[in-house]
């Protein structure tokens, strides 16, 4: 079995841990509005960071790659559907 992804984000001024299945609620306005999200994928046993993630935006097809410290920053709207990958990871898939 392939070692799972997790994401560490925020969105705005707010932090979030999104685990494989989590919906966050957002305000009807900042569903309107592009949103930069910045984050760190980390290893989801050892908790250490994982460079060359790639995270994908998939409604618009905008992707961002983690750097060696795992982090990464990508505009997207509202409710956005993020897939990360990275080739000996198991592929997830989260909804923010």
């Amino acid at each position: 079995m392939l070692p799972l992804l997790d994401l560490v984000a925020s969105f705005a001024d707010a932090h979030f841990a999104i685990a494989p299945i989590l919906v966050l609620s957002c305000l009807s306005a900042a569903l309107q509005q592009p949103l930069r999200i910045t984050g760190q994928i980390q290893d989801s046993a050892t908790r250490s960071p994982v460079p060359s993630v790639v995270v994908l935006d998939i409604a618009t097809r905008h992707q961002a790659v983690s750097d060696g410290n795992g982090r990464f920053s990508l505009d997207v709207q509202l409710p956005a559907h993020l897939r990360l990958s990275r080739f000996g990871y198991a592929t997830r898939e989260v909804v923010a």
